[in-house]
Parts: structure tokens; C-alpha cells; sequence
């Protein structure tokens, strides 16, 4: 079992939370230019638990690219037969279980590891590197790139449209993209590691916000359009602070005393959710305001671990409070209120049993999950009916994440 740091680290690489996104798909007919195509060695990346890095691939709303990527093989038709009534347990929650129907390619996509591979909903293109994240900016695309790079192990690139690098520069490990996609953050790690600074830049390239910060700063995602939420990690204390970079350029704290880590930021609504307590066989969580002006507690459980907020703020994901390696189970969670929407719960039957390695929201009401069960891994989407669906295929599971979710923070 883990202890606290062990715990907290671990759950920053698992569950990395960002901003609510929300995206419409995005066509392979969108994506410009001819993508070099590297197969990706199964090699350990350099920043911590690297079998836990979850990439993320960030597609704004209205995003429309022109000419033709490489295609390398067309999406699978989504099935036609009709849709199975979720079938709940006898306490009234679903099964969480790679044995359900498939369904069709996610709107936001996934990337399938081994392969170094987007999948859409068109298609699957080719994508170069060791990239954890991907978003679009300045007419091509801005990324984090793991390996082994000095100070930090990984790095904040900018590619044209073919995919093709333009600059680089030691960062962070994370990049979070703003609500409507007109903004991205990161934090730039130059002076051989000496000199940080928290970068929130528009998407078309003009001119960004440069505030300067503290070593071992990560973005958290966005409080509003114009705000960062960030966190610094210190090494001599054990404890993480808690900021924002604003338009002013100045460096706040914001009201997150005691979280031993952040689960969930949401730029519509101001909250922030996240772990607060290690009981030793279970955590607690609490959702606080950002705002000083108000009451900084929402609320508080000690029933879930509490991750991302939906894209319209309304909704909440919370795991179990305690596990290693994976959650048996998964809750969609009224966020006002951490009152149970509903939760999908992994069989007690060993020989059955799921554990959930990431999840991200596909829109307001649907959530994608990697799933393992029985050596084996894929991507569900999970909605808050109960239904359950399989938008990926099956991967054998080798101790790592084999796919990875567009809506995540790599290294959170």
C-alpha cells in the first residue's frame, strides 16, 4: 500500500485533471499535411512514473484544418446494432466491465500507445515523438515532449502543420488549454532550470502572458480565460502551493491550503477539487471556491476522490478513496453537491475485477475510462444513464497505460 507522497505522486500521473474542454470532433480530413511516421520503442520515459503518463491531445471547438494528412487506415464503422439497455446491480450501480457492446470512435479521440497513433473518428494518422500533449497553435501545434531532456525530461515544442518541430525549450510537463480553446498555458523551464515562467499564449499566435514563477511549477488549467491555475511541488517541505498567473502578471495564492493535490479545476464555475486528507486506508476531498470573496469550502467527502469537473461544470468525477494502481470504481458526481449521479463498480470476484487508470470527459454527460480487466486493456465510454460502451479495441495490458485520453494533463 502507499503512504501519503507516494499516494499523491501517484495519483497526479494517473488522474491528471484539466480545464473543462469541450470539443466537436474532428475529421482526419482536418488535419493538414503529411505526419512523419515514428514508431514509438517501449522505453521509459524520464519524468517519474512513466507506464502512468497519460498523453492528452487538445482539439478546440471549430477547429478546421484544410488538405490531406497522411491516412494510415480508416476508422472501423461504428456498430449498427441497437443500443442495450444498462443492466444495474442489485445496489442500484452499473457494471464496470470490459464485456459491453462497442461503440463508435469518441469525438475527442485517443491515442493508442505502442503505435504512436491518433485515433479519430475519421481515421488514424501518424503522429512524431515522444509527444504527451498536442494542441493546436499559431496554424500548427504546440506540444510536450517526453524523454530523456535536461533539467525537467521533457520539453514545450511547436511543430507546423506537417508536424514538422519549429522550437523547443525545457518546460513543465503539462499544458492545459482554455474552455473555448483560445488560450494555452504552459511553464517554460529555461537558464538551465534556473528561470521559470508561467506562459498563457492565444491559440493564433499573438503575443502571451509571461509571469514568472517559482522551480517545479505546473499548470493545473484554467480558472477563467485569462487566469492559470498552477501548483509547485516543494521538495525540502514535502508540501504543494498553490497559484495563478494572471493578466497583470502577478503571482496569487489562491485559497487551497491543505490539498495534498488538485483533482479538478473549472473555469465556469471558479471551484477547484481535490484530495485533502490520507486516512491511511482511505483520503478524503473537498471542492472550494477560488474566489475569496465567498466561503472557500463547498463541501467535503470522505466517499470519493474527487478528479475532473465536466465541461459545463455541472458534473464531477470521483474515484474510490483508496486504491493502488487503479480505481474499482467510478462515480459521476452532482458537483455542487458530491451527491452520486451514477457509478459503474468493478466485480469483487477477482478473476472479474476493473480497475480504471484515467478518465476525461468526452462532452457534459459522457466519460471516457482505460480500463484494465483480466490482462487486458481499452477505452470505455461511460454515461450517465449507466451505459456503457467500448470505443476501442482490446489491448493486452503490460503494466502500463496502453491508451491515452485527449483531456488530460500529462504528469499531474
Amino acid at each position: 500500500m502507499n503512504d501519503p507522497t507516494f499516494a499523491s505522486e501517484l495519483t497526479r500521473q494517473l488522474h491528471a485533471q484539466v480545464d473543462d474542454w469541450h470539443h466537436a470532433p474532428l475529421s482526419l480530413d482536418d488535419v493538414q499535411g503529411k505526419a512523419r511516421t515514428i514508431r514509438r520503442r517501449r522505453t521509459a520515459l524520464t519524468t517519474g512514473i512513466a507506464a502512468a503518463a497519460v498523453l492528452a491531445v487538445a482539439i478546440p471547438a471549430g477547429l478546421s484544418l484544410t488538405d490531406g494528412p497522411t491516412r494510415i487506415s480508416p476508422a472501423p464503422a461504428p456498430p449498427s446494432s441497437e443500443a442495450i439497455e444498462p443492466t444495474p446491480n442489485e445496489d442500484g450501480s452499473f457494471p464496470l466491465t470490459l464485456d459491453v457492446p462497442e461503440g463508435g470512435v469518441p469525438a475527442t479521440g485517443y491515442l493508442v500507445l505502442d503505435d504512436q497513433q491518433l485515433v479519430l473518428q475519421d481515421g488514424t494518422v501518424d503522429l512524431p515523438g515522444d509527444f504527451v500533449q498536442l494542441a493546436p497553435y499559431d496554424g500548427g501545434w504546440v506540444g510536450i515532449r517526453a524523454g530523456d531532456y535536461r533539467p525537467t525530461g521533457t520539453q514545450l515544442v511547436t511543430l507546423d502543420a506537417d508536424f514538422q518541430e519549429i522550437s523547443s525549450v525545457p518546460s513543465g510537463s503539462s499544458l492545459a488549454v482554455s474552455p473555448d480553446g483560445s488560450r494555452v498555458a504552459w511553464v517554460e523551464a529555461t537558464g538551465n532550470g534556473a528561470d521559470w515562467t508561467v506562459v498563457n499564449a492565444p491559440v493564433d499566435g499573438s503575443d502571451p502572458l509571461r509571469t514568472p514563477t517559482s522551480p517545479d511549477t505546473q499548470v493545473e488549467g484554467f480558472l477563467a480565460d485569462d487566469a492559470v491555475a498552477t501548483s509547485h511541488f516543494d521538495d525540502a517541505t514535502g508540501d504543494t502551493y498553490y497559484g495563478q498567473a494572471t493578466p497583470e502578471g502577478e503571482f496569487d495564492a489562491i485559497p487551497l491550503e491543505g490539498y495534498q493535490r488538485v483533482g479538478g479545476v473549472s473555469a465556469t464555475n471558479g471551484l477547484v477539487a481535490g484530495q485533502t486528507k490520507y486516512l491511511g486506508d482511505s483520503t478524503c476531498s473537498e471542492v472550494r471556491n477560488t474566489d475569496t470573496a465567498q466561503q472557500p469550502l463547498v463541501y467535503e467527502t470522505c466517499d470519493y476522490q474527487l478528479a475532473d469537473f465536466s465541461p459545463d461544470g455541472r458534473w464531477l468525477i470521483g474515484y474510490a478513496t483508496y486504491y493502488d494502481l487503479g480505481s474499482p470504481t467510478l462515480a459521476i458526481l452532482d458537483a455542487a453537491t458530491g451527491d452520486p449521479v451514477v457509478e459503474y463498480v468493478s466485480s469483487r470476484k477477482q478473476a472479474a475485477s476493473a480497475t480504471v487508470l484515467a478518465a476525461a470527459w468526452e462532452d457534459d454527460d459522457t466519460v471516457l475510462a482505460v480500463v484494465n480487466q483480466g490482462g487486458e486493456q481499452a477505452v470505455l465510454r461511460l454515461e450517465s444513464d449507466g451505459t456503457a460502451t467500448r470505443v476501442s479495441d482490446v489491448r493486452e495490458e503490460q503494466m502500463s497505460v496502453e491508451f491515452f485520453l485527449p483531456q488530460h494533463l500529462f504528469g499531474q
